[in-house]
């Protein structure tokens, strides 16, 4: 009896429960599509209001957005400021230069065109960095903006720092300065550069040619001797 009803009772099972059917790939994909719509509440819908954001975006949106109009309006009077700054440090440079250096003015006067770097930091331990920068002087009016950069290496410490001027005394050399300058002119690659000394000065002015550059190294004090500049590096920059 038990076993009947048992057969009985799986029987009624196949009866009651139909048969599933397998289902297609899209519909399966739609079905639980379906699923994830439900769980998932839409904003502003019937299933529940948007979650607050812990932060306002529109503040922030606004502060960036003046950030960077202030940015634009004050970025080129900021280079503009550093521009009129350094030309007043070349000023004073050349004031320096004609002041302290016997000879100077003569030569600053025949010059083509004079590369003045104000203030020239060199320093380091063992290796040597050079870094600086200065204005390229025609005709008494600044045409281009450059930096100085170089190394040594040898057996030194502390820092110096001093001014330097190169004197292009050819129409010749002064173009090949300016045209090389805006990838590096180095000196003792690019061109070879005589260095000023007193002694070099009172031949030049027995009516000996001048070099078409001319190198000068200067301080407060005045012209610093035994310092070369062969390695220093000369680029262009915009300012």
């Amino acid at each position: 009896m038990v076993v009947a009803a048992r057969r009985m009772g799986k029987g009624r099972g196949d009866l009651m429960v139909p048969p599933s059917t397998p289902q297609a790939p899209a519909d399966a994909a739609a079905a639980f599509a379906g699923k994830v719509a439900a769980a998932t509440p839409l904003s502003g819908g019937p299933r529940g209001p948007k979650a607050p954001l812990p932060f306002s975006l529109f503040p922030c949106v606004r502060w960036l957005l003046t950030f960077l109009l202030l940015l634009a309006f004050t970025a080129p009077a900021t280079a503009s400021e550093r521009a009129r700054a350094l030309d007043a440090r070349v000023d004073l440079a050349l004031a320096e230069l004609r002041a302290t250096v016997p000879g100077a003015t003569d030569l600053l006067d025949r010059a083509r065109g004079v590369l003045v770097m104000p203030r020239v930091l060199r320093g380091g331990f063992i290796v040597g960095a050079t870094t600086g920068e200065g204005a390229l002087r025609v005709d008494g009016r600044t045409v281009d903006f450059y930096t100085i950069a170089g190394a040594s290496i040898g057996f030194q410490a502390g820092g110096e720092v001093s001014r330097h001027a190169l004197l292009f005394m050819t129409d010749e050399a002064l173009a090949d300065f300016r045209a090389g300058a805006g990838s590096g002119w180095e000196v003792g690659a690019s061109a070879s550069v005589t260095m000023f000394t007193l002694g070099a000065e009172d031949r030049m002015r027995l009516g000996g040619p001048d070099p078409e550059i001319i190198g000068i190294v200067f301080g407060q004090r005045g012209l610093m001797g035994g310092v070369s500049l062969d390695g220093s590096r000369y680029t262009r920059v915009e300012r």
